[in-house]
């Protein structure tokens, strides 16, 4: 099950379950300036890519370290993300790098007609 994204660039995006959940709790307290899952300014998508990157990096730099449980990630109720975890990370901060902010689904119908 996903969310479908739809970039003002015409590109459209799905993004799983898990992932949203994910958008949805790295965003919290940016609900009202970003208001995932949209509409979204251009600037607001950019926010979204950096903190995915941001994410993606430090998910990186720890994935070698064993903390015994007692890891950051546990004590933010978050995991250590595997390789195709971050793979799929990565495609969606590259998603919100290029679409130039995000339409509801009746602004992309009204522009670019049915699916």
């Amino acid at each position: 099950m996903s969310q479908e994204y739809y970039g003002n660039n015409g590109e459209d995006f799905p993004i799983n379950t898990t992932w949203n959940r994910f958008l949805d709790r790295i965003t919290l307290c940016l609900w009202d300036r970003i208001g995932i899952p949209r509409p979204l300014s251009k600037e607001d998508a950019l926010i979204i890519a950096r903190i995915m990157n941001n994410y993606i990096t430090l998910q990186e730099m720890t994935a070698q370290e064993d903390f015994n449980g007692d890891s950051m990630w546990s004590m933010y109720s978050l995991k250590q993300d595997g390789p195709e975890a971050l793979k799929i990370a990565k495609k969606i901060a590259e998603f919100f790098e290029r679409c130039n902010g995000l339409m509801t689904e009746e602004e992309r119908s009204e522009r670019f007609g049915q699916k």
